[in-house]
C-alpha cells in the first residue's frame, strides 16, 4: 500500500534510453509516463506541474494519452534529491475521457 497519490493528465508515455554505467552494467530502457497536474498555492491558486514515473506495467495507460490517471506513488531520497516512483503491484487508475 502507498502512503500517497497523484492525479493528472496523463501527457507523455515513453521508454528511457538505455546506457551502461561505468561498471558496464546496462541500466534504462524503463517504460515512463508524464503527469501534469495543479499544485495548490498559499496565495489560493495554483499552478502546473509535471511528474515523471517509471511504470511497470505500461498497458495500465498507454491508450489513455490526455486522460486523468491517478497512481499510488512512494518516494526515496539519494543525497538532496527526492525520487518518486509507482510501487510494482501497484494498480493505476484512469477516468474515463
Amino acid at each position: 500500500m502507498s502512503l500517497f497519490k497523484v492525479s493528472g493528465q496523463l501527457i507523455n508515455v515513453f521508454v528511457s534510453p538505455k546506457s551502461k554505467n561505468d561498471e558496464g552494467k546496462e541500466y534504462g530502457g524503463d517504460h515512463k509516463i508524464q503527469l501534469l497536474g495543479d499544485v495548490p498555492m498559499s496565495n489560493g491558486e495554483s499552478r502546473k506541474d509535471m511528474i515523471t514515473l517509471k511504470v511497470h506495467d505500461i498497458d495500465q495507460v498507454k491508450d489513455s494519452l490526455g486522460a486523468t490517471v491517478t497512481a499510488p506513488i512512494s518516494a526515496f531520497a539519494k543525497g538532496s534529491q527526492i525520487t518518486w516512483y509507482i510501487p510494482k503491484g501497484s494498480q493505476i487508475s484512469v477516468e474515463a475521457a
